[in-house]
């Protein structure tokens, strides 16, 4: 495992070096899973925008019909 730094406040900082090891552990292993949720959202996100753009190319709507949409308004 790598190890990484994060800047916080001084009240924070000290509050994680009183807090238990035990309870450390338990927070640190809620951060690993925000970030992998988070990725997995992001990778989910652009996975649907570009099944949708193919969706939207396949019945004739591309880059220039959105243009002359966005150009008469």
């Amino acid at each position: 495992m790598e190890k990484i730094t994060i800047e916080v406040n001084d009240d924070i900082a000290s509050k994680w070096l009183k807090t238990p090891v035990r309870l450390r552990k338990r927070l640190e292993n809620q951060f690993i899973a925000g970030i992998n949720n988070s990725e997995k959202f992001n990778d989910d996100f652009w996975n649907f925008l570009e099944s949708e753009r193919k969706k939207a190319d396949q019945k004739g709507f591309n880059n220039e019909i959105l243009n002359e949409i966005i150009n008469e308004s």
